[in-house]
């Protein structure tokens, strides 16, 4: 699928509903950062940024890559819609994320009333103002940063070396092995190292049903997902059937 330019693969980002949520909410925040500017806000803004680095990690590896469900029931179902059929298709853009308007904004949210609350607990002035910066400058910025390395990643077209950089690293996981750098933002590789999951040359080999992490590609519970989302997402039935070979 082709973005040629920068910024058409961030105009793509931002045709995503919960990315045009998001947006105008870190602008604001950021303009109310400005307005009550303190010393510590930029700190406050890299720790949100800090801990979006390991949320980015976490969510990828142990919730989107957990160990599939024995049937085809609703969780399987909602593991293929969520990151499985990317892995399935990965040249498919209705599956490169973004497709759920409530997750990020919901998950947003509640970060920002536990650290909210977290600062207040601790006595912290004007600990909505922390919480605010921390969640909905560091975090979310880095999370929409996160959403652009995505598509550029897997959209075809001129990239500069940063976006050079970040196609080379996720083709890791995706025609390597699935088992590795599960950071997809530039930084992110810091936090595979710590956890032992870069890619490294050791792990050059590629390991077997890469496109379907380890099930066999004509498996009942993938044949049931492609088939429930073939229209939602436009997968083909030649698509399908070269899925299961």
């Amino acid at each position: 699928y082709s973005l040629p330019r920068t910024r058409d693969r961030i105009a793509h980002v931002f045709s995503y509903p919960a990315q045009q949520i998001l947006l105008p909410l870190l602008l604001i925040s950021l303009g109310i950062g400005i307005w009550n500017w303190t010393p510590w806000l930029p700190i406050a803004a890299l720790a949100g940024i800090g801990f979006q680095y390991v949320n980015e990690y976490c969510i990828h590896r142990f919730l989107y890559h957990m160990r599939p469900p024995e049937a085809a029931n609703g969780l399987f179902l909602w593991l293929y819609k969520s990151h499985f059929g990317h892995h399935d298709f990965p040249n498919n853009p209705n599956l490169w994320g973004g497709n759920s308007l409530w997750f990020a904004p919901t998950f947003a949210l509640i970060s920002f009333f536990l650290t909210w609350g977290g600062l207040a607990l601790l006595g912290t002035p004007s600990a909505w103002l922390y919480a605010l910066v921390s969640v909905f400058v560091g975090s979310v910025g880095l999370y929409l940063f996160y959403e652009w390395s995505h598509v550029t990643a897997h959209a075809q077209g001129e990239k500069n070396a940063l976006e050079k950089y970040i196609t080379r690293e996720h083709a890791k996981h995706h025609f390597n092995d699935f088992s590795t750098n599960f950071h997809v933002s530039a930084g992110g590789i810091v936090v595979d190292h710590m956890a032992r999951t870069a890619h490294t040359p050791k792990r050059e080999t590629r390991v077997s049903n890469i496109r379907t992490m380890g099930m066999a590609p004509d498996d009942e519970r993938l044949i049931a997902a492609r088939e429930a989302f073939a229209e939602t997402y436009n997968i083909t039935a030649t698509d399908r059937d070269r899925a299961r070979l």
